[in-house]
C-alpha cells in the first residue's frame, strides 16, 4: 500500500547551521531540524508528504553566534540554543513557540460534557476528571507557530511506512500573521489537500445505536420519505454483526465448546464481521432497498479484537497469515502492511460487495500497537483511505482524530458526548477552532449521545446547529427511551426540525461547492470569524459565532425565556447584514463593527448574509443529492459572486457556473454563465428570488436577446426561467430601494403580527412606529411602550 509524497527540498533551500538543517518552504515557513549528530531525515513522513517546493528567495548571514534567515516575510533567528531561537517580525521579537497558539483541535469528544470530560458517559454522575485540552494549530495572534513534527514515523520513498524516526527534532516554524487562511494553505501545501468529499455526505443522516431489524431500519427509512424529510446516508451501528453474547452461545456455542478463552479471543462482542441472521437474514436484499432509495450505507467497526474463530471470514484470513485456523487461535487487528492487505482483501472487500459504501471506524483501544510509536488509529484511517483508491470508491470514512493530517481522512467522528446545553455550547467553537489545524470535515453526534435529558427545545437547537456545520449526522446512544426522529418531538418542535432537515438537503450544491474549495484552495467551509477580520478584536471574542461559506451563523445555545425568546450576542463586522431567516436589516456604521443582542424563537437561529450575498438551493425532492433539475437562487443586492460546482459521480471535470451581482443606481443585475463540462447539466429550470427588491421592472436577456420567464406573486421579486448550459443570461430589475427607516418599519410589521399581547396595545404602537422619523426615536418609542421585554429586543436590534 502506497503513499504518494515528495520528501526532497531543493537543495538551494536548504542551508545548514552547527547541529541544524534550516529548509525554506516559504516566505513564511520553515523546517527546522536538530540533530546532534546531523543525521537529517529526508524521507516523508506520517504527517509531511511534500517538501519540493520553487526555489525560494531568501538571504543568511550570522552574527553574534547565531544564523539569521531573512525572507521578504520576516527573519528567522537560529540560536545554537533551540530554546533561544526567535522571529523578528515588524520591528518585533517573537519566540519560536506557541504561547499566543490559537489551537487547532483534539482525538475526541468521548465522555465530555461541553469541554468537561467525565471518567465516562453512561452515567450522569460519572466524576468529573478534568478540561479538555485542543492541541496547538498553525495558526497564532502573534503571528509564530511552531509544528512538531518529532514523533511522527517516515515513509520509504516508495511510499512505504517504516518504523523510522526523526535523530533529534523535526520541526515546521509558521510566520503568518493576520494571514490565517496562507497558514492553513502553507499546512496543506506540506501535507497535502483534502479531498474532495462526496457530495452524498453533505447530506442528513441517519443513525442510531439501537439492534435495528433490516424491516424495523426499511420501516424508518419510508417513514421519512412518507414525511418528505430526505436523507442521504443511512448508518448501521455495532449490531449489524453479533454484538450479544447470549447470541453468540446460541449460534455458536461457545461457552459449551469452552471456546471462549483468552486464548481463543474472549467472548466480547463489540468486533464483529458476521452479519446477525436474526436481525439481517439476508444483508445484500437489504442493502439493495437502501440503494433503491438513493441512500449510502456506512457500517461501524470496532475492530481491536480481529477475528476470531466463530466469523465467516475467519479461515480464510487464518490461511492467508498462515495461521492454522483449526486452532481457533484469535487473528487480532494488527498494523502490520501484511495483516492489513489480508483484511482489506478477505474481510472489508467482501462487505463492500454487498453493498456498504464507506465504513464508520470507531477505535476506541488506545494508541499503541504492534509497532513502535504507530497509533492503530491512524493506521486504519491511513489504510482504509489507501484502500479506498485502490477500490476506486469515494474517499470517505467516518472515524476519530489521530494527528496532524488527519485531514485527508475526513470526515471526523467527534465522540460520545453528553446530551446537554454544555456541550450544545462547546460545540461551534470547537468545530470552527480545529480548522486551525486544517481539520475542517468534524461531524458530531447531533442531539447528543448519552446521560443528560430528553428536552425537545435542546434538540432543535442541536439540529439547527448541525444544518450549519460541515456534516449533519444525527445520533443517540443505545437506549429504547432516546432517539432523535424529529416527529418524535411535539408541540411544533418536530415540524420545525423536519423543516431544518429539508433546508440541509437544499442546501447540497451551496456545501458542494464549498467542498470544491476546500479541496482545491484549501478554504475551509466552517472558520473563525478572526479569518476574515483579524485585525478586529472582536472577532476573537465570540468563540461560538463562524463564518460558514461566507455567511455568519451565532447559533442559540441557551433555552428561550418566559417570552419565548432565546438571546445571542453577535458581532457584526462593518456593512449590511441580512439575517436569512427573519429577513431583518442590519446596517453596521461602525469600522470596528457592532455587538448585537438578537431575540430569536424556536423557529431560527440568526445567519447573516452580507450585501452580495449569491445562495443556490436545490428544489427537487427525494433523498439523491443530485444536480438539482430545478434550481432556486436566492441573491442580496450588492456586488458579489458565486461558482457553483457540479460534477458525475464527483469524478472528473466539473461544471461552473458563475453567478453575479451587481448594483447600480435604481437597480440590481444578475447574471449566470457556464464553463467547464457542460454536459454534467446541460438545462434546467432556475428560479431566481430577490431577497432585497419587493418590486420593479424585470427584463432577462439570454446572450443579449429577451426571452420570455415566469414571474411569481411573492413578497418580492420571484422568477423563473428555463436555462441551457451553453448561454449566459442577465436579470435587469429597475428598482427603488427602501430607505432604513422603511425597512425598520416593514420589520417592526413582521414581528408585531407574531408578537404575543393585548391586539389594541400591538397595533397602538404599530402605528406609533410607523410615524417615527428617525432610528432613536423608533427606539424610544420601543423602549417606552409595554410589549414584552423580547419583543423589544427583536424590534430594535442592531438599531443605533
Amino acid at each position: 500500500m502506497l503513499t504518494e509524497n515528495r520528501p526532497l527540498a531543493l537543495k538551494s533551500n536548504i542551508v545548514y547551521f552547527e547541529t541544524y538543517r534550516i529548509t525554506v518552504l516559504d516566505d513564511g515557513l520553515i523546517r527546522l531540524e536538530n540533530s546532534p549528530n546531523k543525521q537529517f531525515r529526508d524521507f516523508a513522513t506520517q504527517t509531511v508528504l511534500f517538501r519540493d517546493m520553487p526555489l525560494q528567495k531568501f538571504t543568511t548571514t550570522q552574527k553574534d553566534g547565531a544564523l539569521i534567515v531573512e525572507t521578504r516575510k520576516c527573519q528567522f533567528v537560529i540560536c545554537k540554543n533551540r530554546a533561544d531561537c526567535y522571529v523578528r517580525l515588524n520591528g518585533k521579537k517573537i519566540a519560536m513557540d506557541n504561547a499566543n497558539n490559537l489551537l487547532g483541535t483534539c482525538r475526541t469528544l468521548d465522555n465530555c460534557n461541553g469541554k468537561i470530560q467525565h471518567a465516562h458517559c453512561y452515567n450522569d454522575n460519572s466524576p468529573a476528571i478534568g478540561e479538555l485540552q485542543l492541541e496547538n494549530g498553525v495558526c497564532s495572534t502573534d503571528g509564530v507557530a511552531v509544528l512538531d513534527d518529532s514523533q511522527s514515523l517516515s515513509f520509504d520513498f516508495d511510499g512505504r511506512l517504516t518504523d523510522k524516526k526523526c535523530d533529534g527534532t523535526d520541526e515546521y516554524v509558521f510566520v503568518y500573521p493576520n494571514e490565517y487562511r496562507k497558514a492553513v494553505q502553507m499546512l496543506y501545501a506540506i501535507t497535502g489537500n483534502p479531498p474532495l468529499i462526496p457530495r452524498f455526505a453533505l447530506g442528513n443522516w441517519w443513525s442510531r445505536y439501537h439492534a435495528y431489524t433490516d424491516k424495523e431500519y426499511l420501516k424508518l427509512m419510508r417513514e421519512f420519505e412518507r414525511r418528505n424529510v430526505p436523507l442521504t446516508v443511512a448508518t448501521i451501528d455495532m449490531d449489524w454483526h453479533h454484538s450479544c453474547e447470549q447470541h453468540l452461545e446460541e449460534d455458536f456455542h461457545v461457552k459449551q465448546k469452552g471456546l471462549d478463552g483468552a486464548e481463543y479471543g474472549g467472548i466480547n462482542a463489540w468486533t464483529g464481521y458476521t452479519f446477525n441472521s436474526r436481525c439481517f437474514p439476508d444483508p445484500q436484499v437489504f442493502f439493495e432497498q437502501l440503494h433503491k432509495r438513493n441512500l449510502k450505507i456506512t457500517l461501524n467497526l470496532h475492530p481491536c479484537d480481529g477475528l476470531r474463530w466463530w466469523e465467516k471470514n475467519y479461515e480464510q484470513l487464518a490461511n492467508r497469515l498462515g495461521v492454522d485456523a483449526r486452532s481457533c487461535k484469535p487473528l487480532p487487528f494488527d498494523v502490520t502492511e501484511e495483516y492489513l492487505q489480508a483484511y482489506f482483501d478477505v474481510v472489508i472487500s467482501e462487505l463492500e460487495k454487498l453493498g456498504v459504501d464507506f465504513w464508520w471506524i470507531d477505535w476506541q483501544q488506545g494508541s499503541k500497537s504492534s509497532v513502535e510509536g504507530l497509533d492503530p488509529l491512524w493506521a486504519n484511517n491511513h489504510y482504509h483511505t489507501l484502500h479506498c483508491k485502490q477500490s476506486q470508491k469515494p474517499s470517505l470514512i467516518l472515524s476519530r482524530y489521530c494527528q496532524v493530517g488527519s485531514h485527508r481522512y475526513p470526515l471526523g467522528f467527534s465522540g460520545d458526548t453528553f446530551i446537554t446545553y454544555d456541550t450544545l455550547q462547546f460545540l461551534p467553537y470547537f468545530t470552527a477552532t480545529a480548522t486551525n489545524i486544517g481539520y475542517t470535515w468534524w461531524s458530531h453526534d447531533i442531539g447528543g449521545h448519552v446521560c443528560g435529558r430528553t428536552d425537545g427545545e435542546l434538540y432543535l437547537r442541536f439540529l439547527q446547529f448541525g444544518v450549519f456545520s460541515p456534516v449533519n449526522r444525527l445520533h443517540s446512544g443505545n437506549f429504547d427511551s432516546v432517539t432523535k426522529e424529529p416527529w418524535v418531538y411535539k408541540n411544533g418542535v418536530g415540524e420545525i426540525a423536519m423543516n431544518f432537515m429539508r433546508l440541509r438537503h437544499a442546501m447540497i450544491p451551496f456545501l458542494h461547492s464549498l467542498n470544491y474549495k476546500t479541496h482545491l484552495d484549501g478554504v475551509a467551509l466552517i472558520e473563525p470569524m478572526y479569518y476574515e477580520y483579524p485585525e478586529q478584536n472582536s472577532a476573537y471574542e465570540v468563540a461560538n459565532q463562524y463564518l460558514f461559506g461566507g455567511l455568519i451563523v451565532a447559533p442559540v445555545v441557551s433555552k428561550i425565556d418566559e417570552n419565548g425568546f432565546s438571546y445571542v450576542k453577535a458581532w457584526l463586522p462593518k456593512g449590511e447584514w441580512t439575517d436569512v431567516f427573519t429577513q431583518d436589516k442590519y446596517f453596521i456604521d461602525d469600522k470596528n463593527g457592532k455587538f448585537v443582542v438578537v431575540a430569536r424563537n424556536l423557529d431560527s437561529i440568526p445567519v447573516f448574509a452580507k450585501r452580495g450575498t449569491i445562495l443556490p438551493f436545490s428544489k427537487d425532492n427525494g433523498n439523491a443529492p443530485k444536480n438539482p433539475n430545478n434550481l432556486l437562487v436566492d441573491v442580496y443586492a450588492g456586488n458579489g459572486s458565486f461558482d457553483m460546482y457540479e460534477d458525475v459521480l464527483d469524478k472528473g471535470e466539473p461544471m461552473i457556473t458563475h453567478f453575479a451581482v451587481s448594483s447600480f443606481e435604481n437597480g440590481t443585475q444578475f447574471t449566470v454563465a457556464t464553463k467547464g463540462n457542460l454536459n454534467v447539466k446541460p438545462n434546467r429550470v432556475i428560479e431566481v428570488s430577490f431577497k432585497d427588491v419587493a418590486d420593479g421592472v424585470v427584463t432577462i436577456n439570454k446572450n443579449g436577446e429577451p426571452i420570455s420567464f415566469y414571474r411569481d406573486i411573492a413578497d418580492n421579486v420571484v422568477v423563473s426561467f428555463d436555462f441551457v448550459a451553453d448561454a449566459t443570461y442577465q436579470i435587469v430589475i429597475e428598482h427603488q430601494t427602501p430607505s432604513r427607516m422603511e425597512r425598520l418599519q416593514e420589520r417592526a410589521k413582521r414581528v408585531m403580527i407574531s408578537a404575543e399581547g393585548g391586539i389594541f396595545e400591538k397595533t397602538e404602537l404599530l402605528n406609533k412606529l410607523r410615524d417615527a422619523k428617525t432610528e432613536k426615536e423608533f427606539c424610544q418609542i420601543v423602549n417606552s411602550s409595554k410589549i414584552n421585554d423580547g419583543v423589544k429586543v427583536r424590534l430594535t436590534e442592531g438599531v443605533s
